[in-house]
């Protein structure tokens, strides 16, 4: 791709030396959908995870959903590591 531009004696001729010149309004366009796209599918995942979590723990309870939570925080801490990520150890019955 070529800016077509062989002298620069003098730049006040000299206009855009980028590719596509004159197309920014549909690339501010285009950006502006996808921003609002990515918004809304967002939106629509984190409202059908948070739906499955507290259907999960309607089902099950806050107990069964706590333990669970902690024992897979305790699986995924660092070797050596004797309690989970946020400080909380499993309740021992």
């Amino acid at each position: 791709m070529s800016t077509g531009i062989s002298s620069w004696s003098n730049p006040a001729e000299i206009t855009a030396i980028y590719p596509f010149p004159g197309t920014e309004w549909l690339l501010v366009i285009a950006g502006f959908v996808f921003w609002i796209w990515w918004h809304v599918k967002q939106i629509r995942e984190e409202n059908r995870a948070l739906e499955e979590a507290a259907e999960y723990h309607r089902r099950h309870g806050v107990r069964k959903t706590m333990e669970e939570n902690v024992a897979r925080s305790v699986s995924d801490a660092p070797a050596g590591s004797h309690s989970s990520a946020s400080g909380v150890n499993p309740v021992e019955e």
